[in-house]
C-alpha cells in the first residue's frame, strides 16, 4: 500500500511537469505544432499524433502514462470561451 508522502510527491512532480509544459509552451509550438508530447521529470520524453501513440511509446519506456502528463501542442493559442 503506498504512503500518504508518496501519493504528496506524484502530485507535486506531476503539477512540477505540468507548470513545465506552460513554460515552454512557445518553444513547443515551434519544434513541435499540432503534436501530442508527454511530459516526464520536466523532460518532453514523446511526442506524436495521437495520445494513443504517446502513452504507446512511454509504456515501451516503463513509464506509465496515468502518471505523465500529456498535451496537446496547437500550432496557435486558442482561447476557449465557456
Amino acid at each position: 500500500m503506498r504512503k500518504q508522502a508518496d501519493f504528496s510527491s506524484d502530485l507535486n512532480s506531476y503539477e512540477g511537469d505540468f507548470l513545465f509544459f506552460r513554460s515552454k509552451i512557445e518553444e513547443l509550438r515551434k519544434e513541435l505544432p499540432n503534436k501530442f508530447v508527454a511530459i516526464k521529470d520536466k523532460e518532453v520524453i514523446s511526442s506524436g499524433d495521437s495520445v494513443a501513440k504517446v502513452a504507446e511509446s512511454i509504456r515501451k519506456q516503463g513509464i506509465e502514462p496515468s502518471g505523465t502528463v500529456i498535451e496537446f501542442v496547437s500550432k496557435k493559442e486558442q482561447v476557449l470561451i465557456l
